[in-house]
């Protein structure tokens, strides 16, 4: 009739039924087996006849010609009808250990643009709108590299191309994959039409940083030789050793090159650690000595950004890195050892679930419970677990396993903090609530004994907790067994949790019980270098020349009253005075403080008269100290790795207008001095004389 029609046959091989198409409607039908050979011939505007002969021409035009290898749906013609729906992706369906960052797909004829979903739910990505989270943007060209917000290594992912056409929007069939550990390849970018030979021509190039001229992912931490003039280069991504040790790193290129290394993954922390002051053949790693860096050790399975910085005026042009380590000669860098780079790789272990959600918990009863599997590590096969924040009734294992006896003072809901440390260190936090019942123990005297007279002589009981908290030997019932039990609880001081102050020193100065947040003063900070902590993931870290730190507003919340203060210790060897942690007066006189009396390697302690012990701590090694001060008894106690060492009596007593420092101690007039060279981790400050035993369990945390 002269005008445009769409036309689509579908063959379905497993029902043998042909059914015709004609502009989105479904016209014809029939059953006929229908075999395809692969030694028939296919051709558009005639066919063959007996002998192999053209026959029977065309007269018209033919246009957007596809041919798929599966029986499409009538939606999916429809589809095809307003022009086409996006085709051929790039991860394909199904894909597994994809590790790229750019992806495509085949669009449509009369495609006006497309809109991009990514998502880990199959069906929140079949349903989602341009308000759903999953949705990535619009693009016009059939590619996008900005797909992914963050990339998780070993994960499941779903995504979708809608079509937008001049008629409507052509909805995308729902596509996935599965990414792998990203390792292979390294970034390979590259900026044209630049002149000169020094690096600085590039980094000062306007379109530098942001926006190379070309962009592609390589095998090896090496460029072409010989690619063009005129032009610089950012090799970047990042480096995984294999192995724990020491590494020396070349570099060759022509011209001027250099290139930097992190310390971990973040770019921001590079520093340059070789480079060519000039220009060197392809692969000459000896030709200046700025070529060659210093050792460097590394951490197998770490991620640490690297990336080469490469500038070529004219005439020959090459770049390469290499590098020699454990077992390993100088060689190229291979890709196996190689990312590409991406901003939003997530390092971090992955909690399953925020805020993890377990069993409730019972006054008096052992409580048990597994954190086993509520997360994944993404460097390494294992993650540990450890309780950053809450109360100390609740013990967690490095397995995860949770176990520990609630008191009385536990009683509703206890917020906890979970921590997930992978094999090379990197963490997550995750929420823990735990909901204790409150029982009648008699802890809290006349209050319980009201509460367990009423529920005396009940039986069967069934509900949580039992006998509405009555029941304190698990038998559902009240009887003179519970009775026994009331008794030996009765009027118990459990006030092991008066926790005053908590500095853990894993990202700051932050006290994560009370107000009282450390501040650091002249450079005193907080390392997180693998092996400079003892807990969690970092230390508090002096020079011993002029930084300290001070939370003066914690003598307020301990004046007059009984006092623990314990912490981890690392003091290298020293022959001065050294204090680590110090109580002074207002006007800096003495009050109380502990470290070394500068004529050994044992720690002492001084509140106006030196008291020294017989215990070496001042040995380059981590040692936990814990120092009691029982304001009723005038007595102090001093405990060494959970081993208590000595004690004396004292008239000291902390006022509410003293000062507190960590680092160093006061002299008269508040002036700064006899300043600790050295490491403290996970200070923990209690308004209570803690015994032997609880010491002895934060000594094991």
């Amino acid at each position: 009739d002269g005008e445009w029609h769409h036309i689509a046959v579908v063959l379905n091989d497993g029902t043998d039924e042909l059914q015709v198409f004609v502009d989105g409607a479904f016209v014809l039908s029939f059953v006929k087996e229908i075999v395809i050979d692969s030694d028939d011939k296919f051709s558009l505007g005639q066919e063959y006849d007996d002998e192999s002969a053209p026959s029977d021409f065309y007269d018209g035009k033919l246009d957007d010609v596809q041919v798929y290898n599966y029986a499409l749906t009538l939606a999916e013609i429809s589809g095809l009808v307003q022009g086409g729906g996006a085709e051929n992706p790039v991860p394909n369906d199904g894909c597994v250990g994809f590790e790229g960052i750019q992806f495509s797909w085949i669009g449509g004829a009369a495609v006006t643009g497309y809109e991009v979903y990514l998502g880990s739910s199959k069906s929140e990505v079949a349903n989602a709108t341009k308000s759903s989270p999953e949705y990535k943007g619009a693009t016009q060209e059939s590619n996008s590299s900005n797909i992914f917000d963050t990339i998780k290594f070993f994960s499941q992912y779903f995504w979708r191309v809608d079509t937008v056409t001049a008629t409507g929007t052509v909805a995308g069939k729902v596509w996935s994959f599965s990414t792998g550990d990203y390792k292979g390849v390294i970034t390979r970018q590259v900026w044209t039409g630049i002149s000169g030979n020094y690096i600085s021509y590039l980094t000062g190039d306007s379109d530098y940083p942001e926006r190379p001229d070309f962009c592609e992912e390589i095998s090896s931490f090496e460029g072409p030789t010989n690619w063009d003039e005129k032009y610089g280069t950012r090799i970047h991504g990042f480096l995984v050793p294999g192995v724990s040790g020491s590494y020396t790193f070349w570099i060759s290129g022509d011209d001027y090159s250099e290139l930097w290394l992190s310390s971990d993954e973040f770019p921001s922390h590079v520093s340059k650690i070789c480079e060519v002051p000039g220009w060197s053949s392809s692969r000459q790693w000896d030709k200046f000595t700025q070529q060659r860096s210093v050792t460097v050790g590394l951490v197998a399975g770490k991620h640490y950004y690297i990336k080469a910085l490469h500038k070529e005026g004219g005439g020959g042009d090459n770049i390469a890195v290499a590098w020699q380590g454990p077992g390993m000669s100088q060689q190229v860098i291979d890709g196996s050892y190689l990312m590409p780079y991406f901003a939003g790789y997530i390092w971090t272990p992955q909690f399953n679930s925020d805020p993890i959600v377990k069993s409730d918990a019972i006054e008096g009863y052992g409580y048990s419970g597994s954190l086993a599997g509520e997360a994944e590590p993404t460097v390494g096969t294992t993650v540990t677990y450890s309780r950053s924040t809450g109360g100390i009734w609740l013990d967690v294992a490095a397995d995860g396993t949770l176990s520990g006896v609630p008191g009385d003072m536990d009683t509703g809901v206890n917020h906890f903090t979970i921590r997930a440390t992978d094999e090379v260190g990197a963490w997550s936090d995750a929420a823990l609530d735990i909901t204790v019942h409150n029982t009648f123990t008699g802890e809290l005297g006349l209050f319980d004994l009201a509460g367990f007279a009423s529920g005396w002589l009940a039986s069967g009981c069934v509900d949580v907790p039992a006998c509405g908290g009555a029941d304190l030997t698990g038998d559902s019932a009240v009887d003179i067994d519970d009775v026994a039990v009331f008794a030996d609880m009765w009027l118990v001081d459990y006030d092991y949790r008066l926790l005053v102050s908590y500095w853990p020193f894993d990202d700051d100065g932050s006290d994560l019980v009370g107000d009282n947040d450390a501040v650091l003063v002249n450079g005193a900070h907080v390392t997180t270098t693998a092996g400079e902590f003892k807990i969690g993931t970092g230390a508090l870290t002096f020079d011993g020349i002029d930084d300290y730190a001070t939370a003066n507003g914690l003598c307020a919340n301990v004046a007059g009253k009984d006092i623990t203060i314990a912490m981890w210790v690392k003091a290298g060897t020293s022959s001065v005075y050294e204090f680590f942690a110090a109580f002074n007066t207002p006007s800096g006189d003495n009050r109380l403080m502990f470290g070394h009396s500068g004529s050994s390697s044992i720690l002492s302690v001084h509140d106006g008269y030196w008291r020294h012990s017989d215990a070496v701590f001042f040995d380059e090694t981590w040692h936990h100290a814990a120092f009691v001060l029982s304001d009723s008894t005038d007595e102090v106690f001093v405990y060494v790795d959970g081993e208590f060492v000595y004690s004396y009596a004292t008239a000291t007593s902390i006022a509410a207008g003293d000062v507190f420092s960590l680092g160093q101690e006061y002299d008269a007039g508040l002036t700064t001095s006899d300043f600790f060279d050295g490491q403290l981790d996970d200070v923990r400050v209690y308004n209570k004389v803690l015994s032997e035993a609880e010491i002895q369990s934060l000594g094991q945390l």
